[in-house]
């Protein structure tokens, strides 16, 4: 691999796993209890148009089993109501409840200032040039590894 290569390599994933764990030491530090996996979750379930339990798996890209077990420990934290449908009684829809929105809130707030304070000394056209880029790479992995987002 050229150096140029490599060096964006280094960037992408060191910036994943920085990201991560800065996101989670955030909400942390605003009085969120919650991992990050758990705050995706909840963010998952609020822009669900269905909120079933398999659509929301899905958009996670986790078994259903595994989104069970994390549900149940939001829902004991008062995080997320999980009902019955009314119309067919084998399907549960979640729902995020006030305590999630304030966490999410936050969360919200975290990706806002990001993005703002990535993109400040950007100029328009290079902003531009990297969205094209940055959706090369997803275009990239759409194509060649199979996941759900």
């Amino acid at each position: 691999m050229d150096e140029m290569k490599e060096t964006l390599n280094h960037i992408l994933v060191n910036l994943f796993n920085r990201i991560l764990v800065i996101e989670e030491d955030y909400l942390r530090n605003n009085g969120i209890s919650l991992t990050i996996h758990e705050v995706h979750l909840l963010d998952k379930v609020r822009e669900s148009e269905t909120k079933t339990m398999s659509d929301v798996a899905k958009a996670l890209n986790i078994t259903q089993s595994t989104l069970s077990i994390t549900a149940k420990r939001l829902i004991k934290k008062g995080y997320l109501i999980r009902e019955r449908d009314l119309e067919d009684k084998r399907i549960f829809r979640l729902n995020i409840s006030e305590k999630a929105l304030e966490s999410l809130n936050q969360h919200d707030i975290f990706h806002k200032d990001m993005i703002n304070g990535f993109l400040k000394d950007i100029d328009v056209k290079d902003q531009k040039y990297l969205l094209k880029s940055l959706n090369s790479l997803v275009n990239f992995f759409d194509k060649h590894y199979k996941t759900e987002y």
